[in-house]
């Protein structure tokens, strides 16, 4: 059996050689910190957030991942429509639903992406899985405030409610 570390390093060695190009419609907190990520683990980052520019490049790169770190009516429909392109094209979608269950936008917002796209993974904090179920109190602001224990039920449950894999980071 291959060790995990192993396994690891012959996948990003794999994406270092490929170099895909990977669409952030990220929020504005956090867009330089994911761009050099990106590109430290060897793939090219675009923000391409205008919505012309962002169905372009939708239809040009290998992975899309939509954000809700700093929603408006305006990202939202960018958002789908760059959504809409990487669907049709088959490509990897992964969502960040920030704040889910904090606001009610938010929270209408990330079920609408998920809604209309084919979303492939949800990367959500256990009150943002919690929220995107239909429960309310597990988040304040962006974090989640429900102990990580109790929240575990709702991951699980987020985990079989769709064709989305998901991530969720506990907080101690």
């Amino acid at each position: 059996m291959t060790h995990l570390g192993d396994r690891a390093a012959v996948l990003l060695a794999a994406l270092r050689k490929q170099r895909p190009l990977v669409h952030h419609l990220t929020n504005f907190v956090t867009m330089q910190a994911v761009a050099s990520a990106t590109r430290a683990l060897g793939a090219l980052p675009v923000m391409a957030m205008a919505g012309d520019d962002a169905e372009e490049v939708a239809a040009a790169a290998d992975a899309l991942v939509l954000n809700l770190g700093t929603p408006t009516p305006e990202r939202l429909e960018v958002m789908l429509a760059a959504g809409r392109v990487a669907t049709v094209r088959s490509i990897p979608i992964v969502l960040d639903p920030v704040g889910a269950g904090a606001t009610r936008y938010r929270t209408v917002a990330a079920g609408r992406l998920l809604d209309e796209l084919r979303v492939t993974v949800v990367r959500a904090n256990p009150g943002e899985a919690a929220a995107l179920l239909g429960r309310s109190g597990f988040v304040r602001g962006v974090e989640t405030v429900e102990p990580a224990g109790s929240a575990a039920g709702s991951v699980v449950e987020s985990a079989g409610a769709g064709d989305a894999a998901v991530l969720a980071a506990a907080l101690a």
